[in-house]
């Protein structure tokens, strides 16, 4: 009997040690895992965001030195956030953005296959126009000016780097007048707002104001008008 006692007792003593066992693991919870610290989460974010508009600086310095059309975009990059700041609510700037991003990629491809086509160049010395309005409803090609209907207030670029030499007031807006050199000259009215001076030199793809509903453009040679077609043809698909 006493033997059938010492037997139990290990048993008995494995069980409250196990009891015991059990209970001190429940007084100590298993390891969570640490949380977060909000301000290492906000530094993360931060740093984030300045690497971001590091890369868009060099990005855009990258963009500018491409020829012809480098500075004109990233004029257009400005405009787009100077534009959505003063008009579009957050969720319309980033519509409006997307639209002149995919502009920017065709017209970069168009530069690159214009650039290999030498053969269809025009002759040495000729200015290189470009549209002044890159977004119009309809566009009327007439034998010595082109006729757009647009958006009011749609904005109005330079065609081609030049000097002011004219700003006329008309009934509808102001005429403005550019000299290219080698006797070329390009026209725009009517223009309700103005944004350059007489005798500013302006960049291909500057901002020169904004149109009304009818915008025309003219290109002279030497005072005579130039049919325009020709001049949108050879550059087309650039600033449409």
């Amino acid at each position: 009997m006493h033997s059938a006692e010492k037997e139990l007792n290990p048993i008995t003593v494995e069980t409250e040690g196990s009891v015991e066992a059990r209970e001190n693991f429940g007084e100590q919870p298993a390891p969570t895992l640490k949380e977060e610290d909000p301000a290492l989460r906000w530094d993360l974010v931060i740093l984030r965001q300045i690497l971001i508009c590091i890369f868009i600086i060099i990005l855009l310095g990258l963009v500018e030195r491409i020829p012809k059309i480098g500075s004109g975009m990233v004029e257009r990059f400005r405009y787009v956030l100077t534009y959505g700041e003063a008009h579009h609510s957050q969720q319309k700037l980033y519509s409006f953005a997307q639209k002149q991003w995919e502009k920017v990629k065709d017209e970069v491809s168009s530069w690159f296959a214009i650039e290999v086509q030498e053969a269809i160049a025009p002759p040495s010395g000729t200015v290189r126009f470009v549209s002044p309005i890159y977004y119009f409803e309809r566009r009327d090609f007439l034998p010595e000016r082109v006729r757009f209907v647009l958006p009011v207030n749609s904005r109005v670029y330079a065609s081609a780097p030049g000097t002011v030499v004219e700003i006329n007031p008309g009934t509808e807006g102001w005429r403005l007048k550019i000299e290219h050199g080698t006797g070329w000259d390009s026209i725009y009215y009517p223009c309700p707002e103005v944004l350059v001076t007489r005798g500013e030199w302006v960049n291909a793809y500057q901002e020169l104001g904004s149109s009304g509903r009818v915008f025309f453009w003219e290109v002279t040679h030497y005072s005579q008008p130039v049919n325009p077609r020709p001049l949108l043809e050879y550059h087309q698909g650039l600033w449409r």
